[in-house]
């Protein structure tokens, strides 16, 4: 949780509500409220586009296919210039590729069969936050380098 130094009003993204900067929980739901700038910051220094492909090439059976397919889906929604996402939204993007690559985040990727549990929660927490900007063109291409490392 933040103080939103920035004095942003937050958006819940439980029940969509905007709520004052000030707050630490939603005023209408009462669901924590992230300020995704500060995760971003967090996690952006995890997230590079060579680690991504580490990450992708060293660890995708233990991830998974699904984790690694929502991961590619965010990746390709990043790069593919999408120019009406808001940097909230690629902020989520980073968070979530960041906590991806990073080793020891919540639970550790080392972890046998629990490592990614915590990945895969949250990026796909990020794609169904991010539906309406993730593009018929990046589903296709995470779709089909899935095909290639599977």
């Amino acid at each position: 949780m933040t103080s939103n130094q920035g004095g942003l009003a937050l958006q819940c993204f439980v029940c969509s509500t905007v709520n004052p900067p000030d707050g630490q929980t939603c005023k209408r739901c009462g669901k924590p409220l992230l300020d995704w700038e500060e995760v971003s910051e967090s996690y952006s220094v995890c997230f590079t586009e060579q680690g991504f492909w580490d990450k992708i090439d060293e660890e995708r059976i233990n991830a998974g296919i699904e984790a690694t397919r929502r991961a590619l889906v965010l990746y390709y929604t990043l790069t593919l210039g999408n120019t009406k996402m808001p940097e909230w939204a690629k902020g989520v993007i980073v968070a979530a590729l960041g906590l991806f690559v990073a080793p020891n985040d919540m639970i550790p990727d080392k972890i046998p069969r629990m490592g990614y549990a915590d990945d895969s929660a949250v990026l796909t927490v990020a794609t169904q936050i991010l539906e309406m900007y993730i593009s018929p063109e990046a589903s296709m291409r995470a779709d089909e380098t899935i095909a290639e490392l599977f």
